[in-house]
């Protein structure tokens, strides 16, 4: 008997993201305007890729080994959508790590990719497109889990689902 570690592994992923993004947004609010909230968010997209990565791994392994085939085509948009997800929230936490190294003078990496992180850096985290990355990514999220969702207990599990699903599928 195999087991599927892709729904347990899952969660983690979506707890960081939905954490960090709640607190992008937030943070134009005095109270999130200590260079803490800097680490903490840092902490947590970073987490959030690295967990995702471990969880699409578990979403291949359970695809390669159990018949998705009434469901392959929602199976196929709940990969993509959730690929976008994590390529944002990768961007973000490239960003944050560069400027991470970059204030605490750390110099383990070469000129041009730092100097190539600091104007993605600049260019991202120093703008709005941080919180719209940040919402896009979040919107994502919550899409594409909808449809794991779907895929795991079927399109009428709950409103929220059916609603989703009925986006992309008729």
């Amino acid at each position: 008997m195999e087991f599927n570690f892709h729904p347990l592994l899952v969660h983690f992923p979506v707890a960081f993201f939905t954490l960090y993004g709640v607190l992008e947004l937030l943070s134009f609010l005095k109270f999130f305007k200590n260079s803490y909230w800097f680490y903490i968010k840092a902490v947590l997209v970073t987490l959030g890729v690295i967990s995702a990565g471990f969880a699409v791994i578990a979403g291949q392994l359970i695809e390669k080994n159990k018949d998705f085939e009434s469901v392959q085509d929602l199976v196929e948009l709940h990969s993509k959508i959730n690929e976008i997800a994590i390529f944002v929230f990768f961007v973000i936490a490239v960003c944050y790590v560069v400027e991470w190294l970059r204030k605490d003078n750390v110099k383990f990496l070469p000129k041009a990719l730092m100097d190539l992180g600091v104007k993605l850096k600049s260019f991202v985290l120093d703008t709005p497109l941080i919180y719209i990355l940040s919402l896009v990514g979040l919107i994502l999220i919550t899409i594409g889990g909808a449809l794991g969702g779907a895929i795991a207990y079927g399109k009428d599990i709950d409103p929220f689902v059916s609603f989703i699903y009925s986006l992309f599928f008729h």
